[in-house]
C-alpha cells in the first residue's frame, strides 16, 4: 500500500498505471490522476470517459484476462519514444477534457436547459434498490 502523502509522487515515477475496474464504482479517480501526470492507464473502461479514451493513443485497453496479459506485454515492449508519445497524449487528453475548470466551462456552454450528471451513480442505484 502506498501512503496517501506519497501517492502522486509515486504515480509520477511510473510509465503505466493498471486501473482495474471496481465492483461498485468502476471508474476511479486514480485513472484521471494518471492521465494528468502522463502515466498511461491500462484499463477496461475507456468508454466511461467523455470522449472515450483510445487504445494505444492515450491508454491501453483490455476486455478480458487474455487481453490484459497482452496489454501488459505490449506496454513492456514499448520503447521510450513510444511511451513518451502515448504519455503526451494522456496529458493532452487531461488538459482538454478533465483539467480544473474545463468541465465547468463545457457544462455552462451547453444549450440544453436540463443536464444529467451521474456522480457516484452506484450509490443512487443502491439507494433506489433499498427503497
Amino acid at each position: 500500500r502506498i501512503e496517501s502523502a506519497n501517492w502522486m509522487e509515486t504515480l509520477a515515477d511510473s510509465a503505466f498505471f493498471l486501473a482495474l475496474p471496481g465492483v461498485a464504482m468502476p471508474l476511479c479517480h486514480n485513472a484521471v490522476e494518471s492521465l494528468a501526470l502522463g502515466v498511461v492507464p491500462i484499463l477496461q473502461y475507456p468508454q466511461y470517459f467523455t470522449p472515450p479514451l483510445e487504445h494505444k493513443v492515450n491508454c491501453l485497453v483490455y476486455d478480458n484476462e487474455k487481453e490484459l496479459i497482452a496489454a501488459v506485454k505490449y506496454a513492456l515492449r514499448l520503447d521510450e519514444r513510444e511511451i513518451k508519445k502515448i504519455s503526451s497524449a494522456c496529458v493532452n487528453y487531461y488538459e482538454s477534457y478533465l483539467a480544473l475548470g474545463v468541465f465547468a466551462k463545457e457544462l455552462m456552454a451547453k444549450e440544453e436547459k436540463t443536464v444529467t450528471i451521474l456522480a457516484d451513480a452506484y450509490r443512487v442505484f443502491r439507494h433506489q434498490q433499498n427503497e
